[in-house]
């Protein structure tokens, strides 16, 4: 009897530390996948507000240029001196420099936000890959 009481006295610590490993671990795994459930919901408005604000220079510059220039401004050239000019036409030259100012600034954030994220140009989150097989 006494030796079956030292036995479960040796051995009740060890399945005590064995239970609180389990539990660290599994905090863990409940830490990572919450922070890659955060990481997916601001990936997620990130691509919301790159669409609306897409849109939104896509319906002003509809009104001043033909559709295939603001294609062309869209995907990113053409923002020159001549655009400068047309828009400054239709604007004024202090609204224009104004509106190009900020669309370069908030180009330039996106973009340090996309390569900090870990994000390629099409939006894919590739620091994430292989946590399912498959990324965000």
């Amino acid at each position: 009897m006494a030796e079956a009481a030292g036995l479960t006295l040796a051995v009740f610590p060890l399945v005590v530390k064995g239970l609180s490993v389990y539990l660290d671990g599994s905090r863990r795994i409940k830490d990572l996948w919450q922070w890659k459930l955060g990481l997916r919901c601001l990936i997620r408005e990130l691509k919301a507000e790159s669409v609306l604000f897409h849109n939104t220079c896509t319906n002003v510059l509809n009104g001043i240029f033909s559709p295939s220039e603001v294609i062309e401004l869209m995907s990113g050239k053409g923002w020159d001196d001549q655009f400068m000019d047309d828009l400054g036409a239709c604007w004024g030259a202090k609204n224009a420099h104004v509106f190009v100012d900020a669309v370069k600034h908030l180009s330039s954030t996106l973009e340090e936000l996309r390569t900090g994220l870990g994000l390629d140009e099409n939006m894919k989150v590739s620091i994430l890959t292989g946590f399912e097989g498959d990324s965000i």
